[in-house]
């Protein structure tokens, strides 16, 4: 009869920790949030195919062809988002904060650059290759 109470009384406390734990340590969905925006121009034309990262973290997303990008799923937290397109300039916003199961908007806007030359590497035969040297 003792151990038969001990036993539920331990019971008892073991679901009473639990709650209590429960009420303290957020669910992990809560947990991220979301991160959208769009990548422009200066003029407001869409930069289709862009990539949107977040420094420090292997997400990101590209923007369609609307310049409109989504990032889902990202821990909550403090971070640097940058916007990459082959000839614009590099966009970074610093300290954007995701919050809980809420979207954080951030928009670029990227101005053309021109590459040099040097930066380009262009490789091939001036000849057709016979098939025969293909492997």
């Amino acid at each position: 009869m003792i151990v038969q109470g001990l036993r539920e009384a331990l019971r008892t406390a073991l679901w009473a920790a639990l709650l209590a734990v429960s009420w303290f340590v957020p669910v992990s969905g809560q947990e991220r949030g979301s991160i959208a925006g769009s990548v422009r121009t200066p003029e407001g034309t869409p930069i289709a195919g862009a990539q949107v990262s977040i420094e420090g973290l292997q997400i990101g997303a590209l923007a369609n062809e609307s310049g409109r990008f989504v990032i889902l799923n990202v821990p909550v937290g403090t971070y640097t988002v940058v916007a990459d397109f082959l000839g614009y300039t590099q966009g970074r916003q610093e300290r954007v904060v995701v919050l809980p199961g809420q979207t954080t908007v951030v928009d670029f806007e990227l101005r053309t650059q021109v590459l040099a030359l040097s930066e380009i590497v262009v490789t091939g035969v001036s000849s057709a290759t016979s098939r025969a040297l293909v492997p």
